[in-house]
């Protein structure tokens, strides 16, 4: 930036023309100006927030990461007693002597002989 200028005297408009021809009032000015944040708070406030905005996703989803994976141990227990199930009918409805649970009789009008076959009494 720089600026350049004559300054005069006298009582009156027409007056102060009359001296501006001489040198003794001229007026010099050089300058820089430059506009910049010494401190930079803003970029270092939006610097630190994203770092805390990746660090909340970050934690988010490693949270997320643990749930699923305690939902699949979950599901897995889940299916190995339901198979446990299956494989336990599947031996009771398979093997050749039911056994009746004690202190329960046999269905009316049926008995199972030592061979386990039935014997129908009418």
């Amino acid at each position: 930036m720089g600026s350049y200028g004559l300054t005069s005297r006298g009582t009156s408009a027409g007056g102060a023309t009359e001296f501006l021809g001489q040198s003794d009032f001229e007026n010099y000015r050089i300058g820089i100006e430059f506009n910049t944040a010494f401190l930079k708070r803003a970029e270092r406030a939006r610097y630190h927030r994203a770092e805390f905005t990746q660090s909340q996703a970050e934690k988010s989803i490693a949270n997320l990461e643990q749930s699923l994976a305690a939902e699949i141990r979950q599901a897995v227990v889940e299916v190995d007693r339901q198979w446990q199930r299956i494989e336990a009918t599947r031996e009771a409805v398979q093997s050749p002597h039911r056994a009746v649970p004690r202190g329960r009789r046999p269905l009316r009008g049926r008995e199972d002989d030592e061979s386990g076959h039935v014997n129908r009494s009418a």
